[in-house]
């Protein structure tokens, strides 16, 4: 700050500027004789009154000399002046000043995070693979940006990041900055992960926010590839900014030649499968640039790169998704960590989408199921159905009020319930219907109460209007019930005449995989309300402590909650599933067995004795999607099959996520509200690639509980991956602005504007006309002018 600015601050009592800032000082003055007045007739009187001081000099002094005259003539003029100024109330101010604002937008949408080809990059000896970020990032890096540190010295620099919203990015310390608050390293936090490009959006954004400010012109990094319509390409704001004498310099990164990519956009396969026995894999492929090309698309074995099972085909065409089928027969038992997916082609641009991993655990043993009931109901007959032609299944039925024929002519049928002392523990899973326990012997219900009790089978219950549950009072089926026969509702009350959707619980969405119709919780869900709707069900007024409630009715309720549907109990080493109605083959209703079957074998595998001792344990881990998109936080769940095991020791359930080449974080999971035996946590927004997640507290087992899932870029952000760069130079000529390279940014400071300086803050004005110094001035030339008249002897 210059000297006298200096000494004005500290004469005044004015504030010094902050370093970096300006300073304006200001005189201000009051209209003396109000705003009434004409200017032409304040001139005229302003130069009357210097006539007639000048004609009255020259009469009252002839005989003076042109040198004194002259001095007093100045005098009384002075003095004049001096007095008018004062009835001016002089007062000073100062305006603190900053440098000219310029705004510089960075694109982080995901669009960014694609592999630029080494001929888009003329200015880098490095031929190794980089994304479009990565060359952003390096030209604000220390030793690369000298554009940087030249226009921070001359403009003061908004940065902002920009995809679906505009964000703030942290500003890289310059080479003359050496402040601690601003590191080095600051630029390498920024990642490309939004799930969408607003360019436009993100100009007008920037504009409101600089709208008191406006900037001298606006850098641009992106490639402009916009998502979310044609509205918000670059070029749609241009015109706004030309009329705002804003000019856009655009930084335009990729190549705009069509991208080579290959990509695996779902795979869907069972969990389980068993040994000898074909697994399928149903996966979605697309691809750019590759159409026609024949593929060989493969399942991997992740640890050896053994290929399980191949198909040729030719690539489809751009934007078309294909369905490819494949299937393998695992040969041993244990636990499969399989890939579906493409090799990589020469030339492609991104190599981490064409593969899917999943993990299937492969058993020795078919699930051995025994389906009982009464008569042939409708559930009964499309289960039977659809369990006896399932391949990893292996079905016997039990049909009390069947034709003796019946068990003849039926080789799953079996003319009664096994009755040796083991016979039921052959079965991992026992369905029973609306049974006759009249028909059933005092010694065959206690072994049956017993195989679930005691040996740790499965059972699922599905309720009858004629016997289940009402005739199971009394007998050792009775404690197997999540509900006590006398806390049901009268039964005529239970139909309906309008369907109904079951709605899932908590626990039904997030705390199992019995209702997962698809890929994601999202899809599975809307599946889920999709599905033909129920008129039948048996009102449950209260259940057992301990019992899990996954689906209740919509709308009607007992005197505490919604009615019940679908109920799971643990009793002593089994597991309870119980369904409050008989009518889920009305799911198949134009969909055949798709969501039929899928629930019907998750539901099986659920309870059964063989799940439970292969791989459930204790607990069951998940999360709430197999497939995340970049950005986005995965959701991870651990459920608790038995509430003895929840942790009373006070430290928190905490569970370890990996990414391949990367490092860990620990992710602590809460107990989710009305479900205790469930707890839920949220990762930190997810970059692309594959990860592993574990159990860390508590031990269950002496393997940790862990499960895999995906993360890619957003589909929106993959349906384009060439650049826009004719919109971006559109952009930049309409503005009147200019169009670069990365390897052209030095040019940058050079065609930037160097604006004015902009008015931060303006001080209260400090009066002149009362201070002590003004009147000894006037009086000062008072006196002196009469001084002079008494030696000219004029007074």
């Amino acid at each position: 700050m210059p000297s006298w600015d200096s000494f004005i601050a500290w004469y005044f009592d004015l504030p010094r500027p902050e370093p970096g800032d300006g300073a304006r000082w200001r005189l201000l003055l009051r209209n003396p004789w109000g705003s009434d007045w004409p200017n032409w007739l304040v001139v005229t009187l302003a130069i009357l009154a210097i006539v007639i001081l000048v004609v009255a000099s020259r009469r009252e002094s002839p005989t003076l000399g042109r040198r004194a005259r002259w001095t007093l003539l100045t005098l009384r003029a002075a003095a004049l002046g001096l007095t008018l100024l004062l009835l001016a109330e002089p007062a000073v101010t100062v305006e603190r000043t900053g440098l000219p604002t310029l705004g510089i937008l960075v694109d982080t949408s995901a669009s960014m995070g694609f592999a630029e080809q080494a001929s888009d990059r003329p200015g880098s000896a490095d031929n190794a693979p980089s994304t479009r970020f990565d060359r952003v990032r390096s030209l604000f890096e220390p030793g690369d940006r000298n554009w940087l540190d030249s226009l921070q010295s001359s403009h003061a620099i908004v940065l902002r990041g920009f995809d679906a919203t505009v964000h703030t990015l942290p500003m890289p310390q310059t080479s003359n900055d050496q402040s601690e608050a601003k590191p080095e390293t600051a630029p390498l936090t920024w990642t490309p992960s939004g799930a969408e490009t607003r360019l436009a959006s993100a100009v007008r954004g920037l504009l409101t926010e600089l709208r008191g400010t406006p900037p001298v012109a606006v850098v641009v990094f992106s490639d402009g590839v916009s998502s979310a319509g044609e509205s918000e390409r670059l070029s749609s704001v241009a015109e706004t900014l030309r009329r705002r004498g804003i000019p856009l310099h655009v930084v335009g990164l990729g190549s705009d030649q069509p991208a080579r990519d290959l990509s695996v956009d779902e795979l869907l396969v069972d969990d389980f499968a068993y040994l000898h026995d074909p697994v399928l894999l149903t996966g979605r492929i697309q691809s750019t640039s590759y159409a026609g090309k024949p593929l060989s698309v493969q399942v991997r074995k992740t640890e050896t790169g053994e290929v399980l099972a191949e198909q040729q085909r030719a690539a489809p065409a751009d934007g078309v998704i294909e369905q490819v089928e494949l299937s393998f027969v695992p040969t041993e038992a244990g636990d499969y960590e399989i890939a579906f997916g493409i090799p990589t082609q020469p030339g492609e641009t991104n190599e981490n989408n064409n593969f899917r991993t999943r993990t299937i655990h492969v058993r020795e043993e078919h699930s051995r199921v025994l389906l009982v009931d009464s008569v042939p109901r409708y559930e009964f007959r499309f289960l039977k159905q659809l369990l006896d032609r399932h391949p990893t299944i292996e079905l016997k039925t039990v049909l009390q009020e069947a034709d003796l024929e019946f068990a003849g002519e039926d080789r799953t049928a079996l003319t009664h319930l096994p009755v040796g002392e083991t016979a039921l523990q052959e079965f991992d899973a026992i369905i029973l219907g609306d049974v006759s326990i009249g028909l059933l012997t005092p010694d065959s219900l206690s072994r049956l109460a017993d195989s679930v009790r005691r040996d740790g089978g499965g059972l699922i219950l599905v309720a009858g209007s004629a016997h289940n549950p009402q005739d199971f009072a009394g007998t050792p089926l009775e404690p197997l019930l999540p509900f006590s026969i006398s806390d049901l509702a009268e039964i005529g009350d239970a139909s309906t005449r309008e369907a109904f959707q079951p709605r899932l619980t908590v626990l039904g969405r997030k705390g199992n995989s019995l209702f997962r119709f698809a890929e994601t919780e999202t899809e599975s869900f809307d599946i889920w309300n999709r599905l033909p709707g129920l008129y039948w069900f048996l009102p449950i007024n209260r259940l057992k402590p301990g019992a899990l409630v996954y689906a209740e009715h919509p709308h009607r309720r007992n005197n505490e909650n919604a009615y019940p549907l679908i109920i799971s109990q643990r009793v002593g080493e089994g597991q309870v599933l119980y369904h409050a109605t008989d009518e889920l083959w009305r799911w198949r209703y134009r969909a055949g067995d798709i969501y039929y079957a899928r629930y019907w074998i998750q539901a099986i595998r659920s309870v059964s004795r063989a799940a439970r001792q292969g791989d459930q344990a204790p607990a069951e881990l998940t999360a709430d999607r197999l497939v995340y998109e970049s950005g986005e936080s995965a959701v991870i769940r651990l459920r608790f099959l038995d509430d003895r095991q929840v942790p009373t020791d006070g430290q928190p359930v905490s569970v370890m996520l990996e990414r391949s080449e990367a490092g860990q974080r620990l992710i602590n999971l809460a107990p989710a509200t009305d479900a205790p035996t469930l707890f839920e946590g949220r990762s930190e927004p997810l970059a692309e690639g594959n990860y592993h997640a574990w159990l860390v507290h508590p031990g269950l087992s002496q393997t940790p509980l862990a499960l895999d899932f995906q993360v890619r870029a957003p589909r929106r952000e993959q349906e384009r991956q060439s650049a826009d760069l004719a919109d971006l130079k559109l952009a930049a000529e309409k503005s009147f602005g200019r169009f670069y390279r990365p390897e052209d940014v030095a040019d940058l400071p050079a065609n930037i504007p160097s604006g004015k300086t902009v008015v931060l803050s303006s001080e209260t004005p400090r009066p002149l006309w009362s201070r002590w110094e003004p009147l000894l001035l006037l009086a000062g030339l008072l006196t002196a002018e009469w001084i002079l008249r008494k030696r000219a002897r004029l007074v």
